[in-house]
């Protein structure tokens, strides 16, 4: 409880973190760093002025989704997965599990999201995806000067082409098939650069190999 003196105390400052369980999760690392630096300058302020600037404010509350629409696709999806495989939120994220897209725009948003934009500075490159089976559909990323744009159709001239059964590829991105075993395997095939398909696990960060 508080003591009468601090509740007699000025009120400075409440400070909010929208989707804070974002903060946790794998590929969130800048923007868990960006928050925290921008908490600390926070305090940094009060002790100085006794309120916390705009531009801090800003940062700490900085959204971590593009859209609301967005944030509840990615819960969906993590909470789906949990399900699936009986883990809780915290094995989830001890054991590094990457969310199961259903849908091709789950799958699209998932690759953006996990998308590595340092190991990606130098890359210029468009890679085109063609999913058969019960979940059928073509897109392709765009990537340069560290951007990725994702959009659904066919690439008139993509680096490289990747065409799979949307379950096989989905069980590579979640590490639940290795992706080299199923190419010798023929599970999938690629066409183009095969160097960029390499690269692909650090551009993604999300278990492709």
């Amino acid at each position: 409880m508080l003591d009468q003196n601090a509740r007699q105390m000025p009120f400075l400052a409440e400070i909010y973190r929208p989707a804070a369980e974002s903060l946790v999760g794998r590929g969130s690392e800048k923007l868990q760093a960006d928050v925290a630096q921008a908490v600390k300058q926070a305090g940094r302020e009060i002790v100085k002025s006794g309120q916390v600037s705009a531009e801090a404010m800003a940062r700490i509350q900085q959204p971590a989704f593009e859209s609301r629409e967005v944030f509840h696709e990615i819960g969906n999806m993590f909470w789906r997965t949990c399900i699936a495989e009986g883990v809780t939120p915290k094995e989830f994220n001890d054991q590094e599990m990457v969310p199961r897209p259903e849908t091709l725009n789950g799958f699209m948003l998932l690759m953006k999201l996990a998308f590595k934009t340092e190991a990606a500075q130098d890359l210029k490159a468009v890679i085109q995806y063609k999913f058969s089976g019960e979940i059928q559909g073509n897109c392709y990323f765009a990537i340069a000067d560290g951007i990725i744009q994702a959009e659904e159709g066919i690439s008139a001239d993509p680096d490289l082409s990747i065409e799979s059964p949307f379950d096989v590829w989905m069980d590579i991105m979640t590490q639940k098939a290795d992706g080299q075993k199923m190419f010798m395997q023929q599970k999938y095939t690629v066409t183009g650069d095969l160097n960029l398909l390499m690269k692909m696990g650090a551009v993604f960060g999300s278990g492709e190999k």
